[in-house]
């Protein structure tokens, strides 16, 4: 039979034209083959597939199939072939990645190589196009690519906020398809606001109370932010203002969604200087471009206290810097103070206020006896100048608030409280004093 030119279902042909003879000389159909002659022909192959194929080349003559004693085995002599070829299939694919990421941060973008065939193909080259300094191929070829799957693993490492779509370019030796170019996406992300506060009003005087308002200006939107928890630092000179530490509150930009976490902390400075803690936390992620109202808080100006022989303060403008310092979780995220606040304390006259000199006649707050304090426990003196609400707290070496001594409006007098040493550790404390327009601070070490 002729199967013909075009190569069949299996993948074979052969051209019937070229037959030839034993010298290797054309023949034409019906022939007559004596004995000891023969005819050649070449066929072709081409696999569809991986794997077997087959197919039966038959041959048609009037010979008959004989026996070894010579008998007739077969009047009919046509003989059946079988023509097999193997396919060694080739069928490779690529998945690219992508990812998104913080400017200060570094990841790895994975492209997966899938080879679906038994038939090993080699990856020659791997390339990047466009290239980028950003980005490192980890994975170096030339390697094989048996069936099954391989990662080639590609470091991004951005500078800043950037997008890059570059093709990873493939280069193997497969008969088909030998190049693939396969897409990823690297993208960094950075936002930068500013942090700024006021104060209202600016101009106060003594027994006055001022608005301290902290905010994130408007700026680059925060979209793809993950900022949920927010750290205050807020710091000032406690010698004419203290910081109402029960009207802290979050801003009107975050009410309904963020809450102040515990009690804000105080931490005692030297030079008369107080830092405030206030961690805020919310329920979703700060969004938006807009100026953000992050905290806000009543100051206290008060009488500030003077030894006898100084130059009365009270006679004194004096203008008082409060700083700041606003931290968030996200690494995305970078917060930039701008400004400082300042308020100018008025002077008044003095016929309208008692200066307050540290003595047993007016307010005082005196030191502990004994100091150590002893198992036995010890009594605080101190004195009231004018009638009004009086308080008296002892925090830790970490500004923690451990116990209220005294809570209360008192008359103008002298006083003793006691410590309660049942309450408290051995270790050093400071107790506070804050009485109408005074304000004093001592330290209490307890020793049992």
């Amino acid at each position: 039979k002729d199967i013909g030119l075009a190569f069949g279902t299996e993948g074979f042909r052969f051209n019937k034209t070229k037959i030839t003879d034993g010298a290797g000389k054309a023949i034409t159909f019906p022939i007559v083959l004596k004995p000891g002659e023969k005819i050649r022909f070449t066929g072709e192959f081409v696999a569809q597939r991986g794997g077997q194929h087959q197919v039966t080349f038959e041959s048609v003559s009037d010979a008959a199939q004989m026996n070894a004693d010579n008998t007739v085995a077969k009047e009919d002599g046509d003989v059946v072939s079988i023509w097999t070829g193997t396919g060694a299939a080739q069928n490779w694919s690529g998945t690219g990645d992508e990812t998104t990421i913080c400017k200060s941060q570094k990841d790895t973008l994975v492209v997966s190589l899938t080879n679906t065939e038994a038939t090993t193909v080699n990856v020659k080259e791997i390339t990047l196009d466009p290239p980028s300094a950003l980005l490192t191929i980890l994975t170096p070829a030339p390697f094989a690519l048996p069936q099954g799957k391989k990662e080639v693993k590609i470091e991004f490492t951005p500078a800043g906020p950037v997008a890059l779509t570059p093709d990873v370019v493939v280069k193997t030796d497969a008969v088909k398809d030998s190049v693939k170019r396969i897409p990823i996406k690297a993208t960094a992300v950075g936002y930068e606001r500013m942090v700024s506060s006021a104060v209202n009003p600016k101009e106060t005087v003594i027994g006055k109370d001022f608005v301290y308002t902290l905010s994130i200006d408007a700026g680059d939107d925060l979209a793809l932010s993950n900022a949920k928890k927010l750290t205050a630092k807020i710091k000032y000179n406690s010698n004419y203002v203290t910081l109402d530490m029960s009207k802290i509150s979050v801003g009107s930009s975050l009410s309904g969604n963020f809450t102040i976490e515990g009690t804000p902390s105080k931490q005692i400075l030297g030079g008369g200087m107080e830092e405030v803690t206030v961690v805020m936390s919310g329920n979703s992620k700060l969004s938006g471009a807009n100026k953000i109202e992050v905290l806000t808080a009543k100051f206290v100006v008060y009488l500030p206290s003077k030894t006898s022989g100084e130059t009365d303060p009270i006679n004194l403008e004096k203008k008082v810097k409060i700083t700041h310092e606003l931290y968030n979780d996200d690494a995305c995220l970078e917060l930039k103070v701008t400004n400082e606040s300042e308020v100018t304390i008025k002077p008044i006259c003095v016929d309208n206020l008692r200066s307050v000199i540290i003595s047993k006649t007016n307010y005082a707050l005196g030191k502990v006896n004994p100091n150590p304090v002893n198992a036995k426990g010890g009594n605080i003196s101190f004195g009231v100048g004018l009638k009004g609400w009086t308080e008296i707290k002892i925090y830790n070496s970490n500004s923690e608030l451990v116990s209220t001594v005294v809570a209360g409006d008192l008359e103008e007098g002298e006083y003793s409280a006691r410590i309660p040493i049942e309450e408290l550790s051995s270790g050093v404390y400071f107790y506070e004093m804050v009485s109408g327009p005074f304000k004093s601070i001592e330290k209490l070490v307890i020793q049992k």
